[in-house]
């Protein structure tokens, strides 16, 4: 099981896209019973031209749970982040 990463551009950011994956997140976290081990994050990462990403980072037991929603977002596999993040939903001490 690995950490699954889906980034979001400047745009999409305005457009509220992030947040409104978060709502979804959050709904499959609570229908699944709030298993150990779930956590989504978010973190912003400035790029050239004053703009910005917006990344969601989910642990290997949320990409689990969250898999359709990673794949229809072109989420990846990644590493587990070690930049600043914020919880979004999930158990922050099981998940990390």
């Amino acid at each position: 099981m690995s950490w699954h990463k889906v980034t979001f551009t400047w745009k999409q950011g305005v457009e509220k896209v992030p947040e409104e994956l978060d709502a979804i997140i959050e709904s499959l976290y609570l229908d699944a019973g709030r298993p150990g081990g779930f956590g989504c994050y978010r973190a912003i990462e400035p790029i050239e031209n004053n703009s910005y990403l917006f990344h969601r980072y989910f642990s290997p037991i949320a990409s689990q749970y969250c898999k359709k929603l990673i794949d229809a977002h072109h989420g990846v596999p990644c590493d587990r982040p070690k930049e600043s993040l914020f919880l979004v939903v999930g158990d922050e001490i099981e998940s990390l």
